[in-house]
This record gives C-alpha cells, structure tokens and sequence, in this order.
C-alpha cells in the first residue's frame, strides 16, 4: 500500500509541477504564503536538467514496486530475499534524498509543498517497513534456497530500475504534453498570438530609469522586473515577497527594481485632491533607507507594520533595519533628490500606463493581469512570462 500511495504522489507531484510551471495554472495546495507547492515547484531544486524531481521518484517507486511484486510469483520466488534487500537499499537512498530535500524546502526555498511532505512520509514510512521486513526474513531464511549474490542483486535492480524508468518516462512525457497543450489553448485565447512567447513578446515595450532604483538581483542581470507599488496597497504587501523571491529562483538571470506609485496626492499629482494618505512619506523614507543601503530590510517593515507610516514608526522601522546615520536616514528622508526620485517613477508609471499597485513589468513589458486564466495568479504568470523570455534566448 505505501508503494501505491508513493506512486499516486508522484504523478500528482509530477502534474502539478508541469501545470504550474508550463500552464501557469495555479495548483490546489497554494494555500498560504507558506504552505505553497507552486513557489516549491518554481525553484530551482523542483528538476534537474528539466526532469521534475518527482519523476525520478516516481522510476523510484516503480522500481520498488516491481521488486517487491515479482516474488509473489511462482517462477521468480527464489528471488525474494535479495529482492528485498535491493528495495531496501534503494528505499534508504530515497529516505536520505527526502530528508535533504525537506531541510531544503524550509530553509532555503522557505515553502511547505504538503504533497512533497506527504510524499517524504510516505518515503520514510517504507524504509521503516522495510527495514523490518529485511531484519524477519534475514532471520528466517537461514542460506538455502534464496538466490544470492552481487550478480543477482545487480540484475535484478537492473530489471526494476529499466521498468521504473519506462513508467516514469512514458507518464512524465504524458503529463508535459498535457500541460503543454493547455498553455497553448491559454495562450491562443487571446487574439492575434501564437503561443506564450509570442503573446509575451508581442507587448509594447516601456523604457524606466533603473540605475539609482532600489532592486535585488544582479544590476546585470538579462531580465530586469520592474514592480510599481504603494506602502498602503494589501495587495503589494502580499505581493511584493513573492516578487523578492524571483531572484533567488532566477539566480543570476532576474534583477527585481521596486518603483514608486503611491496613490496620494500629497506628492504625485496625478491623484485627484481627495487622495490624502500617508503613501507618500512611507515612499519617501524606502527611498531614504536605499540611500543607507538598508532599503530592503525597511522596505518589509513598511509591511509588517502596514499602513502605520507615523514618524515614530518610521524613526523605530529605520532602527530596526540597521540605519546608524539616523539624523543622515531624516535628511534624505525630506530632501529635493528624494522628492524627484519618486516624481521621477511617477511620471514614468502614468507614462507605461499605471493605474493601480502593484503594476509590473519584465524587461519594459506589462504583465497582463487582466488576461490571466482562471486558477493562475499574479506570480505564477510572472513566472511565465520570464521563462518565455528565457526561451526566447535574449
């Protein structure tokens, strides 16, 4: 039964990193921003060189399945013990790869995929089993008429491993076809495109200043995201972690540049006289703290202490960040470079079009958000649209 529950996990695991990363379709675990099987699928540690981790699994899993199976009939009986012994082994390697795998999801990619956790019960469970089955049948089988030695142990992980990987192959490439295909009928829906790419880069193209803007990312790097956004904005304050973590999941390939568009009138005029908050000073002092090199601790404190931009807690938010030169953080804070910077980004934003927060851009491009498909959200079609560019070879 725990070999059925592994393989069942497998392909879903398999489906659902195929339908999130090539569909963009927003899988049934997402469901905090903690407990998410998409932002573990979107990493880099989901496959290696294209093959979903889950799908070696899966070979995994039917190699075992078969070991375990095949004693049970008349002609391969012989075989059991040393079948045995092979599906243990081959259950510890997997044993050791989802532990590592489980320290990986919560300290480095910081994500609960629940199937993955399953997936890793499932897989400890088994060796556990095994392990016991092994220790009772090594008790009573004694050295007679079990087959053994290297050569029989070898041909028949040989044997298992071959059929495990036919099964996994065959349903892996099933699972891509399908999602492939419903990105396409996805992409098609939209007037005048052929696909996904093209849709990506048939969109008009925004030129932004970046040189001085905060961002974290590589100044170099070939993708640059460019994130407009308001302190005030819940969805920016959901938003804007999940746009953090592009760059640890594009290392190297993906710069995030946050912008200013605080939807108050205190500083960008393009707000009608009504629209008095506090957006303005919170932008003033992000862009303050960058000046200190402490932007992006400040710039999550604006959000954990959301909407409160009072000058006490904007004193105690640049302390907390690690700003030494407060009386420095206060001059920059109500300085003419500082005004113009954000007036700067606001005229670029009405430029590009902006008209809410957050609006983002890949490489001068307008993520499209009202053309998502149901199921996909801001993020994963963000993602989308840089793998489009990826496959573009810029």
């Amino acid at each position: 039964m725990l070999v059925v529950a592994g393989l069942v996990l497998t392909v879903v695991l398999t489906n659902n990193f195929f339908q999130h990363v090539v569909a963009g379709q927003e899988s049934g675990c997402s469901i905090s921003s903690y407990v998410d099987c998409d932002r573990v699928s979107e990493s880099r540690f989901a496959a290696v060189a294209g093959v979903p981790i889950s799908s070696v699994a899966l070979a995994g899993y039917g190699a075992m399945g078969v070991l375990l199976a095949l004693p049970l009939l008349r002609p391969f009986r012989r075989l059991a013990t040393v079948n045995l012994d092979v599906a243990t082994a081959l259950s510890g390697l997997s044993a050791v790869v989802a532990l590592a795998l489980l320290v990986i999801a919560a300290a480095v990619i910081k994500a609960l995929c629940l199937y993955c956790a399953a997936l890793q019960l499932v897989t400890f469970a088994l060796f556990a089993v095994l392990l016991w089955r092994r220790a009772r049948a090594g008790a009573a089988a004694g050295g007679g008429r079990q087959a053994r030695g290297p050569g029989t142990a070898f041909g028949s992980a040989a044997l298992a491993l071959a059929a495990g990987g036919i099964v996994a192959a065959g349903a892996t490439l099933g699972l891509e076809t399908s999602a492939i295909g419903l990105a396409g009928r996805a992409a098609s829906s939209a007037p005048g495109t052929l696909g996904a790419t093209s849709l990506y880069l048939s969109r008009t193209t925004q030129q932004f200043s970046l040189a001085d803007s905060p961002g974290v990312g590589p100044a170099d790097a070939p993708i640059q995201v460019v994130v407009y956004g308001d302190y005030n904005c819940i969805h920016c304050r959901n938003f804007d972690p999940e746009a953090l973590q592009l760059a640890e999941d594009f290392p190297g390939d993906v710069r995030v540049v946050f912008k200013f568009f605080p939807l108050d009138a205190t500083c960008n005029p393009y707000m009608g006289r009504e629209q008095i908050s506090s957006s303005c000073v919170a932008a003033a002092a992000a862009f303050a703290a960058h000046q200190q090199d402490r932007f992006l601790d400040f710039h999550l404190l604006l959000y954990e202490h959301f909407q409160n931009h009072a000058p006490a807690r904007v004193l105690a938010n640049a302390e907390e960040a690690g700003i030494d030169d407060v009386e420095a953080f206060l001059t920059d804070l109500q300085s003419e470079d500082t005004a113009r910077h954000i007036r700067r980004d606001i005229d670029e934003a009405v430029q590009a079009g902006v008209q809410a927060t957050p609006t983002v851009f890949v490489n001068g491009r307008r993520l499209e958000t009202n053309r998502l498909t149901p199921g996909t959200t801001r993020y994963s079609a963000l993602v989308r649209d840089i793998r489009a560019l990826l496959r573009a070879a810029l």
